[in-house]
């Protein structure tokens, strides 16, 4: 496990919770000149994108 993942973990007490940081994902404003914000996005449920250890 990276220092990353740890740290996150540790900050929301995701262990004891029966949960952990799998993947950081980085988000930010788009630019005006950005050509994916005009293209429909598909989402994938929480269900998939969560998982209980």
């Amino acid at each position: 496990m990276t220092i990353v993942l740890k740290a996150i973990d540790d900050e929301f007490d995701l262990r004891s919770k029966g949960y952990s940081t799998m993947a950081v994902i980085s988000f930010d404003y788009r630019h005006e000149d950005d050509f994916n914000s005009k293209i429909s996005k598909s989402r994938l449920s929480e269900e998939v994108i969560f998982a209980k250890a």
